[in-house]
Order: C-alpha cells, then sequence, then structure tokens
C-alpha cells in the first residue's frame, strides 16, 4: 500500500485503537485523524473528528481546526 505524502496534524496508535474496539491490533501503525496535504498547486484536508454535533459544541479546539482549514484551503487564510 502506497502512503500519501501528507502532513499528519493527530494520529492515533494501533495501541488506542485497539482498547476502542476492545479487541487485539491485527497491524501494527498510525492511524491519521487529521491530515493535510498540498497537491501541485492545490490544497486538502481531512478530519476524522469533530463530526459529531456534542463535540463540536464544547470543544472550541475542535472548532477552530475545522474552521481554520475551511480559511486555509481557499487560500483566505495561511
Amino acid at each position: 500500500m502506497r502512503r500519501l505524502r501528507v502532513v499528519m496534524l493527530a494520529l492515533c496508535g494501533a495501541m488506542a485503537v485497539a482498547v476502542v474496539l476492545a479487541q487485539a491490533p491485527q497491524k501494527r501503525g498510525d492511524y491519521p485523524q487529521v491530515w493535510y496535504q498540498t497537491p501541485g498547486k492545490g490544497r486538502t484536508f481531512h478530519a476524522a473528528i469533530g463530526h459529531r454535533e456534542d463535540l463540536w459544541r464544547i470543544d472550541a479546539t475542535c472548532r477552530q481546526c475545522v474552521i481554520g482549514a475551511i480559511r486555509w484551503a481557499p487560500r483566505l487564510e495561511e
């Protein structure tokens, strides 16, 4: 499996994933949760966190991350 060239901003390790799933990890590695890349002249951002309404309401850091990415991708902010 080829790994994309991305900048990981937050990741979850295999052992943490195993605890959440209550099973032994099948493969070791990391699981990017928040990352971005700049292919060519473009910009992409991915966040696997912050999609639950309760977290969006109570976690200011999560909100700032997503709002910042929304402004960063179209180059409204650097």
